[in-house]
């Protein structure tokens, strides 16, 4: 009897096999389909990494901080402690693992910070360099390095900017 997974496995796999080009005739007269070869082999690639996925598949349950803030085109020097670090705990016994935040109007949206994303720029370093000295500051990493925050990536467009931390990996 076929179950709900299976079904939906030979579905996926009837639709992967669907080609669009012709068959062609080789020289030495067998006909070959180049699009059905290439998804044959990657139907038996995927079938291979799924069949050993727990030898390099971790699950972990993870703590994430997620905060937005409209920033109002200034380079507040208030502190970032209150936003970012507020839930980790009277003793910040619970910090995130990662922290991604999203900025707004970094920059006055005008015809020239629209066209030229120089100040952008500059707005967007100066947030992640403020964000990782909150994140960073001895009282909340306890004057260990392992449990600080290594910047991960960042995002801007004119007035947007989104940046992603994550803890130090020995500290996970």
């Amino acid at each position: 009897m076929a179950t709900p997974t299976t079904d939906r496995r030979s579905s996926l796999e009837d639709t992967m096999l669907t080609t669009r080009t012709p068959d062609e005739e080789t020289e030495d007269g067998r006909i070959r389909n180049r699009e059905a070869a290439t998804k044959i082999r990657d139907a038996w690639i995927y079938k291979q990494i799924r069949a050993r996925q727990d030898e390099f598949t971790q699950y972990r349950t993870a703590r994430f901080f997620l905060g937005t803030w409209n920033v109002n085109a200034k380079g507040k020097e208030e502190s970032l402690d209150e936003f970012l670090t507020k839930d980790w705990g009277p003793n910040q016994e619970y910090p995130p693992d990662i922290v991604c935040v999203g900025l707004q109007e970094m920059v006055d949206l005008n015809a020239v910070n629209v066209t030229v994303e120089t100040k952008s720029q500059q707005r967007s370093q100066f947030w992640v360099e403020r964000i990782r000295s909150t994140l960073n500051q001895p009282k909340y990493t306890r004057n260990d390095p392992s449990r600080g925050y290594t910047f991960l990536t960042q995002r801007y467009l004119v007035g947007l900017l989104i940046c992603v931390f994550v803890r130090n990996a020995t500290s996970l």
